[in-house]
């Protein structure tokens, strides 16, 4: 472009095409599937490949990319999705985040009709005429106008009641039985069968325990939020993290004679035997024989 308002140009011509030509799909965060999205990564690669080619543009647009991005992102030209219900927003586009694009009935752009319309010939020729109304014509005239809109809102409430939403909250046991339901979807997808009953007992799935392990994680992807009587205690624990660090010298505290890592692997499997059930529960023995087996 050459001439006045070339930034603008260019960026009226980024947004377009940036709305028309980005691919959108169905993407996955967290057990959930949102539709018409796209990662903050394809935007930079797309938008990317896009300066590239656009002559406006100097050849080296890295830098350039990520901060029209980040400008395209505060103008609201796009929005994160809302993944988990506690996610914290981010000022700046996270390649890791899924983003939708903002309907274009919400965006902020300037009003269509800026141009003043001009008066009609009937007001301007009929303004003095207008003026020698009599006070009771135009007590008439404004009672008219009063009378006829009440009569059309009783009209219309009584042709058509209200109508009003009522939201419901789901109870604990709905859901259990989606996140169940999901879980059982899912796993046939996997596995590529049309039926668990040879693998698995629908009974034995806990849709809490479906959610939990898939809500409670840290950035390990270990969960969390356990309650205490299920968890290790803590010297069982520093013995396994002894063993799993070996043969580099023990904690501090701790003794290293010749045979100190057997003598705490013997007390680990004392441990562990001396349990009522095993690791890996009776009724999900034959589960994981029949997958890892």
């Amino acid at each position: 472009y050459i001439g006045p308002y070339k930034a603008t140009r260019v960026w009226n011509d980024v947004i377009s095409a940036f709305r028309q030509y980005l691919p959108c799909g169905r993407h996955r965060r967290y057990m959930k599937t949102f539709d018409n999205c796209f990662t903050g990564s394809s935007a930079v690669d797309w938008l990317l490949h896009y300066l590239k080619g656009n002559k406006n543009f100097n050849e080296d647009v890295s830098r350039q990319a990520l901060s029209l991005l980040n400008k395209l992102y505060k103008a609201g030209i796009f929005d994160e999705v809302k993944v988990t219900k506690n996610m914290r927003h981010k000022q700046d586009v996270q390649e890791n985040r899924l983003y939708k694009f903002t309907p274009k009935d919400k965006l902020s752009f300037h009003q269509k009709h800026d141009k003043q319309e001009p008066l009609k010939t009937s007001l301007v020729s009929n303004a003095p005429e207008q003026n020698k109304q009599s006070k009771l014509t135009r007590k008439l005239s404004i009672l008219k106008k009063e009378k006829v809109p009440k009569n059309r809102e009783e009209e219309q409430s009584e042709t058509y009641p209200a109508c009003r939403l009522i939201s419901r909250v789901l109870t604990t046991r709905e859901i259990k039985e989606t996140w169940k339901t999901v879980f059982i979807k899912r796993l046939k997808k996997t596995l590529g069968v049309s039926r668990l009953g040879d693998i698995i007992s629908l009974e034995d799935i806990d849709g809490y325990n479906v959610m939990h392990n898939c809500i409670y994680l840290n950035k390990s992807g270990i969960v969390t939020n356990i309650d205490s009587k299920d968890q290790l205690p803590q010297w069982v624990m520093s013995a396994m993290r002894c063993l799993a660090r070996w043969p580099e010298p023990p904690e501090p505290g701790l003794p290293s004679y010749p045979g100190f890592e057997k003598d705490v692997f013997g007390v680990v499997k004392d441990y562990f035997l001396g349990l009522e059930e095993p690791l890996i529960p009776f009724n999900l023995y034959d589960v994981i024989t029949n997958v890892f087996g």
